[in-house]
C-alpha cells in the first residue's frame, strides 16, 4: 500500500483546446511543489465546490514553474473545473512508463487511437527524440489532419514521424524499436494482440484505465488480474502502463479513458 500525502491546491490557469478524435478538453495548471514525477505516473485530485466530490486520477503531462499541467476530456465529470478554484490533491501515484528500462539509449514507437493519444503526451514530449514513429489508429484518409494535429502538439519533427493505421494488426510489422508504448480501447487491443509477435509481448507497455477510487491500493477498486499473482495487482500502484502480456484481458473489461 502506498504512502498518501494530501494537500490543498488549486487550479492556476486554464486553456481549451480540440483533441484528436474532435473532442473538447481543458488543460489545467494544478499548483505543486514537488518536481519529483515522471511521463505516465499520475495523481488524485477533487474538487472542493460541491459537498460530494469523488477523487479522480489525472496523468501528469509535464512541469511548470508553479506545478504541472493535466488534460481534461469533455466528458470527465470535472470538466467545469475553473480557473481559481480550489482542491484536494494527494500523490504522486503509479510508476512512469517502462520504469525500469534505461531510455537514453533506447528508441521505443507508439500507438493509440484519437482519444488515447492524450495519454501519451506526457511521454512523447519528454522523450520524443528517441520515437521511430507514431502509428494512429484511426481513419487512413485523416492522416494529414492527424499529422497537423501531432505538429502543433510535439513539433514537426514527430509530425514526419506520424503514420496512419486502419487495423492495430499491422502494428507490429511496421514499428521497429527497442520497446513500445500503447493507448487502445478494448477492442482495437484485440486486434493489436492479434498480430503482435510474441517477442514483443514484454517490450509493449499498454495503458490499462481502470477505474481507481483512492489511489493508494487500499479500497481494491483498481486491482486486475495478472499471469503470476494470485491475488491480482494495484494499477494505482504498478500502473497505469503495464506488459500487454502480463494482463488477462478476458476477466478485465475496462480500460482506456479514466485517467483524462
Amino acid at each position: 500500500m502506498g504512502k498518501i500525502n494530501v494537500k490543498d491546491s488549486c487550479i492556476l490557469s486554464k486553456c481549451e483546446e480540440i483533441g484528436l478524435d474532435g473532442k473538447k478538453w481543458k488543460q489545467l495548471e494544478i499548483a505543486w511543489d514537488d518536481e519529483s514525477f515522471e511521463p505516465g505516473q499520475f495523481l488524485m485530485a477533487a474538487g472542493k465546490k460541491m459537498a460530494v466530490n469523488w477523487p479522480k486520477p489525472f496523468l501528469l503531462q509535464e512541469k511548470t514553474e508553479r506545478g504541472f499541467h493535466i488534460l481534461i476530456q469533455e466528458e470527465n465529470p470535472c470538466f467545469d473545473w475553473d480557473e481559481g478554484d480550489p482542491l484536494t490533491v494527494w500523490g504522486i501515484c503509479g510508476k512512469e512508463i517502462a520504469e525500469g528500462v534505461e531510455k537514453r539509449d533506447k528508441t521505443f514507437a507508439a500507438v493509440a487511437d484519437p482519444a488515447g493519444m492524450l495519454l501519451l503526451l506526457p511521454f512523447l514530449r519528454r522523450y520524443g527524440e528517441m520515437c521511430t514513429g507514431i502509428y494512429i489508429a484511426g481513419d487512413r484518409n485523416k492522416e494529414n489532419e492527424y499529422k497537423t494535429w501531432i505538429s502543433g502538439a510535439l513539433g514537426k519533427h514527430l509530425e514526419e514521424r506520424c503514420r496512419c493505421i486502419e487495423n492495430c494488426e499491422t502494428f507490429g510489422e511496421a514499428a521497429k524499436a527497442d520497446y513500445y508504448v500503447a493507448a487502445l480501447p478494448l477492442e482495437k487491443i484485440g486486434q493489436l494482440k492479434k498480430g503482435l509477435p510474441q517477442w514483443m509481448e514484454e517490450k509493449l507497455w499498454i495503458f490499462t484505465g481502470v477505474k481507481v477510487g483512492c489511489g493508494i491500493g487500499a479500497c481494491r477498486g483498481c486491482y486486475i488480474h495478472v499471469e503470476g499473482e494470485k491475488h491480482g495487482i494495484p494499477v494505482c500502484q504498478e500502473g497505469p502502463f503495464l506488459p500487454i502480456g502480463k494482463i488477462r484481458y478476458k476477466q478485465d473489461q475496462n480500460f482506456l479513458m479514466h485517467f483524462v
